[in-house]
């Protein structure tokens, strides 16, 4: 049997309200992780590609966590904007990832050849999970974009007027 959600107080709201807008902020700490070695571009670089792309990927989790405590406690105080902004967040982020992952996986095969021998396997490993975790937030990002655009959706309200009520057998 599922109960009927309890109405919080107006103060834990405005508490609700002041943590959205603090991880509103702590999200965008990974991006401008990610951007700061992005400048000055030079996508025609290997290296330069292949460290943005990586920090990007490797600012997934927290990016991730973030986006999904903000849905969360949206979703528990009622505040539909938070919830789909953080879904149209997650969908944005699912789609750079799945966007970046097959040429992050290219230039790891051009800097493997630059990568001296005794760091190899290092190497190797880290760009795996670097890969492996940004292939499985994709797929959580757009799980939570998804479920989360839906749970957002303004519920319809039909409003009944006062007075006579649907008669039925008269006629």
């Amino acid at each position: 049997m599922m109960s009927a959600p309890t109405p919080l107080s107006a103060r834990a709201q405005a508490v609700i309200a002041a943590v959205i807008a603090v991880l509103a902020v702590a999200a965008l700490s990974p991006l401008a992780d990610a951007m700061v070695p992005a400048i000055p571009l030079a996508t025609g670089e290997v290296r330069w590609r292949f460290q943005v792309f990586g920090t990007f990927l490797a600012a997934l989790p927290q990016l991730a966590l973030l986006l999904a405590s903000i849905a969360g406690l949206g979703t528990l105080a009622g505040h539909r904007v938070a919830v789909r902004a953080a879904s149209v967040a997650a969908l944005v982020c699912a789609l750079v990832a799945i966007l970046l992952l097959p040429f992050f996986g290219l230039d790891f095969i051009e800097m493997r050849r630059l990568v001296p021998i005794d760091r190899k396997a290092t190497f190797d490993l880290a760009t795996m999970k670097t890969g492996l975790f940004g292939g499985l937030f994709f797929l959580v990002l757009a799980y939570m974009g998804w479920s989360g655009w839906k749970a957002s959706v303004k519920e319809r309200t039909t409003e009944r007027k006062e007075g006579q009520g649907l008669v039925v057998g008269q006629g």
